[in-house]
């Protein structure tokens, strides 16, 4: 059943960055426990103990996480989502203590709460927020529908991928190169997406 309308040029745009954004993410997700373990040398008390204060923060930060996107805008938060997660991303690479691996991770779960900007798969608070501003409200399921879809599918082969690379070249490799791919999302996202003004996004919930 074909859509009864047309994608906005923005959610095209959108679907680009999830798909681009999430491979890398989901390329080395994986994998961050057996880096951890394996090539900085964490515990798994140390490994249980990161874990456990990423969903603190990420608990804790998510409403305030909304309250600002709701002041500053989507986009603003978005980016910041989209630019810190990619960096700690290296930052794990670049670790070789437990402190320094805590900090890393800390960074990013404080990034993703404050941002919201969907860098697991294709969601997050402000991202949503965004989609809902841009779409109709009939048509949103079908968008985020669509943008699930087309990022999972294209996003399912990248843990082959990872592992492929951390085997065969090195284990910082598939981390270097999810950084690099979620620093073009974010570029393209912040390039080409246009948030709408908010008097506009009422008018057309009314």
């Amino acid at each position: 059943m074909k859509p009864d309308f047309k994608f906005p040029r923005t959610i095209k745009v959108m679907i680009i960055v999830s798909i681009v954004g999430s491979f890398g993410t989901r390329m080395v997700m994986g994998f961050i426990p057996v880096y951890a373990i394996d090539v900085i040398g964490l515990t798994n008390t140390q490994l249980g103990l990161v874990q456990t204060t990423m969903a603190v923060i990420a608990t804790a930060l998510a409403f305030p996480g909304g309250i600002l996107s709701d002041h500053f805008g989507r986009k603003p938060m978005i980016l910041i989502s989209r630019i810190v997660s990619p960096l700690t991303l290296l930052g794990i690479t670049l670790s070789s203590t437990f402190q320094q691996y805590y900090l890393i991770r800390c960074t990013s779960s404080i990034g993703g709460a404050l941002g919201g900007g969907g860098m697991g798969f294709a969601g997050g608070p402000a991202w949503n927020a965004l989609i809902a501003d841009i779409v109709p409200m009939k048509n949103r399921a079908t968008v985020m529908g669509t943008l699930s879809t087309l990022t999972g599918v294209v996003g399912a082969p990248s843990s082959v991928v990872g592992g492929y690379l951390w085997t065969t070249f090195s284990p910082q490799l598939p981390f270097q190169l999810a950084m690099v791919t979620g620093i073009i999302s974010a570029i393209i996202f912040a390039l080409g997406v246009k948030e709408p003004k908010r008097s506009i996004t009422r008018k057309a919930d009314s």
